[in-house]
Order: structure tokens, then sequence, then C-alpha cells
């Protein structure tokens, strides 16, 4: 679709872009109150040119329309992740919890915010449905890590503040659900959902919610494996070690008890 308003979309896009960025820094060194006032500036920000390309095409049969969403590597969902894991890991700055999200008491918390890729920003692309999407999850992870004590568990949070993060990861993951080129290009995103999603159940004592959470972490798990699906094309040139890169670790560790029921029942 060619976009004649490209000129003002966009400075709209870039701040909120660098907006999300900045809250990203925020989040690694446990300035959450700061990210997640970025954040809102953000979404506010995309929400405010997302409806004025609603007003730009609103002759065009009265639906609503989308912002462009450039179709460059740089700019798709699962780039932007691998590229903020190797940010994160060169800066490597603790924020809430020892060892990268790790505790003791609890499950293994994905922690990374996800970043805008500086060719996206330098370049001027609109990022479509993924930047509100990212912003989004952002704000959840904020909000998660501030609702953790400084011991990092989960078992002494804030259950109320909890309840909140959920809703977030929730909406972040219908967004992915409802756009079709979201959710085929980007299966780690789908394994951080479900594990910060069954992290929260499991504080909050959603038990069967918890299990589902698990059991649809360990099954993209596999799948991702099954495939050799590790990464994509454009994450491949910025790591060579995808497995390290997507924290498998952690997530087998929380779906450990799954696995080992499950190894436990077939040999019965």
């Amino acid at each position: 679709m060619v976009v004649s308003n490209s000129s003002e979309i966009y400075p709209h896009q870039l701040l909120a872009q660098k907006l999300n960025n900045r809250a990203a820094e925020c989040i690694e060194v446990g300035q959450y109150s700061m990210a997640i006032g970025n954040l809102v500036r953000a979404l506010k920000i995309s929400e405010e040119a997302a409806g004025s390309m609603d007003v730009d095409n609103e002759d065009e049969d009265n639906e609503t329309q989308s912002l462009p969403c450039c179709s460059c590597q740089f700019c798709c969902l699962d780039y932007c992740m691998t590229y903020s894991q190797q940010v994160s890991r060169q800066s490597e700055t603790s924020s809430c919890t020892s060892d990268d999200g790790k505790n003791e008491c609890g499950g293994y918390v994905y922690q990374r915010p996800i970043r805008v890729s500086p060719q996206t920003m330098t370049e001027g692309h609109s990022m479509g449905s993924v930047l509100p999407l990212i912003l989004t999850f952002n704000l959840a992870l904020a909000h998660h890590l501030a609702a953790l004590p400084s011991n990092g568990t989960h078992d002494v949070a804030d259950k109320a503040k909890l309840q909140r993060v959920l809703r977030l990861y929730e909406l972040a993951y219908r967004w992915q659900i409802e756009e079709e080129s979201i959710q085929a290009e980007s299966l780690r995103f789908t394994m951080v959902i479900a594990n910060n999603l069954g992290e929260i159940h499991r504080a909050v004592s959603n038990r069967d919610k918890h299990q589902k959470c698990l059991e649809h972490l360990l099954s993209t798990l596999m799948f991702m494996v099954d495939c050799h699906q590790t990464t994509t094309d454009g994450a491949s040139s910025l790591t060579g070690n995808t497995t390290n890169n997507m924290d498998m670790d952690g997530f087998l560790r929380n779906t450990s008890e799954l696995i080992l029921h499950s190894r436990c029942a077939g040999a019965a």
C-alpha cells in the first residue's frame, strides 16, 4: 500500500520507537516507574499515529486502516528480540533478580525488554502493529518486575499488581494471535509470553492455567526443535548461538516437571 502522508506518520513512529528503547534501558537498570512513563507515552503517540491514518483513509469503504508495515527483516518481531538479547548480553546489567531471571524460590522469568532495531529508526521504517505489540509487552514486563520485591520471587509479590500484569501479557498475546504475520514470524515471542504468564498464574495460585501455560511453552519449544526453527534469516546474522540467546535453559527448567512426568508415564 502506498502511503502519501508518510512524512506525517513516520515522525510519530520514530518518537515512539525512541521512547521504547529508552524504556528498555530503564527496565534493565531497575528504573521501572520511568520505563512505564515512557511506554505509556509511546503507546499514546502510536495510537495517535494510527488514528490519523484512520482519518486519512475514512473514504476507503469506511473500513479502519492500520499503519503501513515495513516488510524488511529489521522490522520483524523476531529480529527485534534477537537484537535486544544481544544488546542486553553486551551490557549485562542486573535488574531485579540475580543470574538473569533465575531465583531460588520460584521459576524462571524472562526479563529482557524488546528494543527497536537501529536500522528501523535510522531509515525511518514504519513497523505497523509490531510496534504497539512491543510497547505492550515491555509495559507488562516493567509492571511485572516492579511487582517483585528485592529478592526477585513471586512468593511475596503484590498479587493485585500481578493481576494487572496478567492482563497486559494477555493483551500482547491476543495481539500476536490476531496478527497472523506476527504469529507466524516469532515463535520465540509465544514462548516468552507463555513462560511469564505461567509464572504469574503460579504466583496467584491459578494452577490449571499455570499448567496450560507450561504445556503451551513445552509444545512450542518441542515444535521449534523438531522443525529447526531456532532463528530467522535476519536473526542468524546477529548470533550463532540461538539456544543461549533464547534462554532455553530457563524455559526447560520451568517445564522440567512436565518432561519428567511424561517420561515416567511413558516408562510405566
